[in-house]
């Protein structure tokens, strides 16, 4: 099953056109079972595939609102605090580090949400969060110190998580 369901080390997968998803039972989980259901739901609800990874991934993270079992606006202040990075080297390269671009994307969408709305979301989901300025007159540097601000006051200091994998 773990095979199937996802080669790192994951907890499942979603065949969003043929309405499928696989999810195996651990102890330690990174959501709470709405991840994989999101991709399913937001794909029916919008009619179209993600444009990227960040927008789709983040979208399905926030949906728990939890990343292993901790609050994602905690962990994302976590890996900011231990680890160099910038949204866009993650956006661009989403699939790099996944231990890290899950969090930080379900951050970052969490915070879009909850500061610019729904549909603002559903368009970074459409059309890619790196075309959000057509939406919000700000570069994503800008909305990145505005987001770093947002979850510096989460606390992190009792989360355990490893960032090198």
């Amino acid at each position: 099953m773990k095979l199937i369901a996802n080669k790192y080390d994951g907890q499942g997968i979603a065949f969003v056109e043929s309405k499928v998803v696989i999810e195996q039972a651990q102890v330690k989980s990174n959501g709470y079972g709405a991840h994989e259901l999101f991709h399913l739901i937001i794909y029916h609800y919008t009619g179209v595939l993600p444009k990227d990874g960040f927008s789709s991934e983040g979208f399905a993270v926030f949906s728990d609102d939890k990343w292993w079992g901790y609050n994602i606006h905690s962990v994302a202040n976590y890996i900011v605090n231990n680890k160099q990075i910038r949204i866009l080297d993650v956006i661009q390269d989403f699939r790099k580090n996944e231990i890290v671009s899950y969090p930080i994307s379900g951050s970052f969408i969490k915070f879009i949400y909850e500061k610019y709305g729904l549909e603002t979301v559903l368009y970074c989901y459409k059309y890619g969060i790196i075309n959000i300025e057509k939406v919000i007159p700000k570069k994503i540097d800008e909305l990145e110190k505005e987001w770093r601000n947002e979850i510096k006051e989460w606390d992190y200091l009792k989360i355990d998580y490893p960032l090198n994998r």
